[in-house]
């Protein structure tokens, strides 16, 4: 009895064993088909091999999500791996090899099993016009370099969520339904970047200041309360932005729209791949007491090529011609993004000379200004009087050091320094000549023709001035770089001048002075040209200061402006003695308004005259906070 229960027992044993392996090879089965089955629907996304080896977070990111990449290695490639691939995502870069990132769209949209494949592109340059393009090429998505690891990533993420709508571009709403990094989401406002975040110090919408002009682009929509974000910069270029972000603050027109700057996020730059055009330009402002290290050639010369080429690609489009046609307040918002654009290389030049760069430095900007069309003339020629006022303070420091080297050094320091004061006599004579070129050239609005005949008298006075040789301009002006005699009188070819007999100088560089702020005038409006100027020029020797002044005679509207010392007491006095009293630019009253003539504190100056009998009599004067 007790073996017929064993026996039963063994066999219902055996049968449950058999079960239980028939269960787990049925499981297996089910899970090899179903991993067959995933790995037949994973996910695939044809790349530009030059943007993995670019961007250290694209690769960590595309094998995070499990997606296979498929590399190409131009243009065509991509075009013929997606047709036979059927990737379910691209990723290109706007300029590769042999098809353009817009050729290589259209052809995708063409092919009808390509049709469905998402296009993302990245490019070094975005503007409204570009973006257009390579929308209706079929590019869902195109970004600038420095929002790709952000915006690229959370694309994809969101696309493999399915969480992505059509029109995911549409409106700042879709943004905010898609775009979620944690507390903070992210979204488009008329190209402007956002921020709406919960942080410790409430909500509010952050301002991307990350952009050139952002700040400007959207004052109007600016209220109390609002957030200053700076993205993709370390937090030392931060705070050197911070600051000069500040300045511009006390530019916005209403005390109620003023934001708070009360918070800032920083995101490391990933340094191993190639320094930005931005972080270039963040990197050469001195701001306050900060000085960075010199500059080499090799990094100007990078500096120069990049920005020419980006200038040039803004304005690839023939028929933008804001400086022709239109007046800066009546630019388009795609103009206006070119015209921010330029006015970046700009300050590239204004870091150049922030950054005492040296002669040799200087003489490079010559084969770049002979490339540099004649459109791009009123962000040049301010930059190029910015680097003659430059090369004046160096040359006095230059002539001062011989003087010391004369009373007690040695012959080679002696020639060394004077060899070096000559170098940049004749650099200066160079880049005169191709400013006098430039504006030779320069279309500009008809309302400004008064200013660029004005402009261009001074700039020829000047060539007339400083391309002389040495011994005629001595002969002419008493004044000419040469070396310093022991007693303090200058000597050329033998000839010993005494300090009193080079004051004609004084006309030369005041002459400077005016050509310097009527290009600035013309180039950046008041406001602009007065922080350009002020910042150029150092604080103990000059100050510049605008007024909007009408004369009822003629009921014509002007823009004077003035240089006077530190002490703005002894303004008037000085300027009555001085060479700048000879020169106005006009202005329309459109100009005018557009214009924020504003002093560093903010003050809008407003000095009305009236021109009843020979005395002009002053009516009032209004602070605009």
């Amino acid at each position: 009895m007790k073996k017929a229960a064993f026996l039963l027992f063994s066999l219902e044993k055996i049968r449950y064993i058999g079960s239980l392996g028939e269960a787990y090879q049925l499981s297996s089965s089910r899970s090899t088909a179903i991993q067959k089955k995933s790995m037949a629907k994973q996910r695939k996304i044809v790349v530009l091999d030059e943007l993995l080896s670019r961007y250290s977070w694209l690769d960590h990111h595309l094998e995070k999500h499990r997606l296979a990449i498929i590399e190409a290695r131009d243009g065509e490639d991509l075009f013929n791996k997606v047709v036979r691939e059927h990737p379910d995502l691209c990723l290109m870069h706007v300029s590769m090899e042999s098809m353009t990132a817009n050729e290589v769209s259209r052809n995708i949209k063409a092919v009808e099993p390509a049709m469905a494949v998402k296009i993302l592109c990245i490019s070094d340059v975005v503007s409204l016009g570009l973006e257009d393009d390579a929308r209706e090429s079929g590019v869902d998505l195109y970004v600038s370099e420095s929002e790709a690891p952000t915006r690229v990533v959370l694309y994809i993420k969101n696309f493999l969520k399915g969480n992505l709508p059509d029109n995911f571009e549409g409106s700042s709403e879709d943004q905010r339904q898609i775009f979620s990094v944690r507390n903070s989401q992210r979204f488009d406002v008329e190209g402007l970047i956002t921020y709406e975040s919960r942080t410790a110090h409430g909500e509010g919408d952050f301002v991307n200041l990350s952009r050139g002009g952002a700040l400007f682009q959207c004052a109007d929509r600016l209220s109390l309360g609002t957030k200053l974000y700076l993205e993709w910069v370390s937090p030392e270029q931060g705070e050197m932005k911070l600051k000069a972000i500040v300045v511009r603050l006390q530019a916005l027109p209403d005390q109620k729209k003023k934001p708070f700057l009360v918070g800032t996020k920083f995101k490391e730059v990933d340094y191993d791949t190639e320094l930005r055009l931005e972080n270039i330009l963040m990197s050469l402002h001195k701001l306050e007491e900060k000085e960075l290290p010199p500059l080499t050639v090799e990094e100007v010369k990078g500096i120069l090529e990049s920005g020419i080429e980006r200038v040039k690609l803004i304005f690839e489009k023939q028929d933008v011609n804001p400086y022709l046609e239109k007046s800066v307040g009546e630019l388009s918002e795609y103009e206006r993004t070119a015209f921010i654009s330029i006015t970046e290389f700009g300050k590239v030049i204004q870091g150049l000379v922030a950054n005492r760069v040296k002669c040799k430095v200087l003489e490079l900007f010559l084969p770049h200004l002979r490339e540099y069309p004649s459109i791009y003339a009123p962000d040049i020629v301010p930059s190029m009087a910015s680097l003659l006022f430059e090369m004046d303070r160096i040359e006095e420091q230059a002539d001062a050091l011989v003087r010391k080297a004369v009373d007690g050094g040695d012959e080679k320091t002696r020639n060394y320094l004077n060899n070096s004061s000559n170098r940049l006599f004749n650099t200066k004579s160079k880049l005169l000549r191709e400013m006098d070129r430039i504006l030779s050239n320069m279309p500009v609005h008809s309302s400004f023709a008064k200013d660029l005949e004005i402009v261009k008298k001074y700039v020829k006075r000047a060539v007339s001035y400083e391309s002389m040789p040495p011994e005629v301009m001595a002969q002419k002006t008493k004044y000419s770089p040469a070396v310093y005699s022991p007693t303090g009188a200058r000597r050329v070819n033998g000839i010993v001048y005494s300090p009193e007999s080079i004051a004609e100088s004084q006309k030369t560089k005041s002459s400077w002075l005016v050509l310097l702020a009527a290009i600035a005038v013309i180039a950046y409006g008041g406001y602009e040209a007065m922080v350009f100027l002020n910042r150029l020029v150092p604080k103990e020797q000059y100050r510049f200061s605008f007024e909007p002044i009408r004369i009822e005679r003629d009921r014509s509207y002007s823009l004077s402006f003035y240089v006077g010392r530190e002490n703005w007491q002894q303004l008037e006095d000085w300027q009555q003695k001085s060479f700048l009293n000879e020169i106005e630019i006009l202005l329309t009253k459109d100009h005018l308004k557009q214009a924020k003539v504003l002093d560093p504190m903010g003050n809008l100056l407003a000095a009305v005259y009236s021109n009843r009998g020979k005395r002009s009599r002053r009516l009032y004067r209004s602070q605009i906070f």
